[in-house]
């Protein structure tokens, strides 16, 4: 299969990747945000994210796609909508647990470039993978989220692709759900207290930041 992996060892700067792509020396799959914007989903392939669509199609459920290798990291983030500009952080104090891999604490990760530093290390950028569907038993979100994480693990990324069926102890039916909680949890988390933003700016906001497979 196709492999879209950049030089291991190194970070990269948003703008040195676009520059690449811009001049042919490096191809990955585009994606569209939830906001409608193409991105290059970065060290993902055409053929890669081919079978990422067709194994949520055939699980019959949804994936909200997320982190700097789908929307770029979080400074340009910050460029996407005017509510993002003091709304997430440039840095993050570890990773969260998944069904395929632990938690790490304990350490901090600055949001400010591509890191491809291997599979093994908790400071490489990796893909987040959020199962979306209406089937409520915790096993059985479980078990369709692990067998999404052996599917992709045949992908061969240089990254982690970190596949979660839930967030904070919360499951989402819709990705209208999803955009409810990233709201809350997320942006306001982060947001200066005092601020004038209101909700749908908050929304419109959200769909910056992550995209959707296989949801209408």
């Amino acid at each position: 299969m196709k492999t879209a992996n950049l030089e291991p060892g190194r970070e990269y700067q948003y703008e040195e990747v676009l520059e690449r792509i811009s001049k042919g020396s490096y191809t990955c799959a585009t994606i569209k945000s939830a906001a409608g914007r193409d991105f290059p989903l970065i060290g993902v392939s055409d053929e890669q994210f081919a079978l990422i669509t067709r194994t949520a199609i055939a699980s019959h459920i949804g994936l909200i796609l997320s982190g700097s290798r789908v929307v770029g990291p979080r400074t340009h983030q910050r460029t996407l909508h005017p509510a993002l500009m003091n709304g997430i952080s440039l840095c993050a104090k570890g990773r969260a647990q998944s069904v395929n891999y632990p938690g790490v604490s304990g350490i901090r990760i600055e949001k400010t470039s591509i890191k491809e530093f291997g599979l093994d290390s908790p400071l490489t950028s990796d893909l987040s993978v959020l199962l979306v569907a209406e089937c409520s038993a915790p096993s059985r979100r479980r078990e369709i989220a692990l067998s999404l994480a052996r599917a992709f693990d045949k992908l061969g990324c240089s990254f982690p692709i970190r596949v979660f069926d839930c967030l904070h102890d919360r499951c989402f039916a819709t990705e209208a759900e999803y955009v409810e909680f990233g709201c809350i949890n997320f942006l306001l988390h982060d947001l200066p207290q005092g601020h004038d933003i209101g909700k749908e700016s908050l929304r419109a906001a959200f769909t910056q930041l992550y995209a959707p497979v296989n949801l209408s």
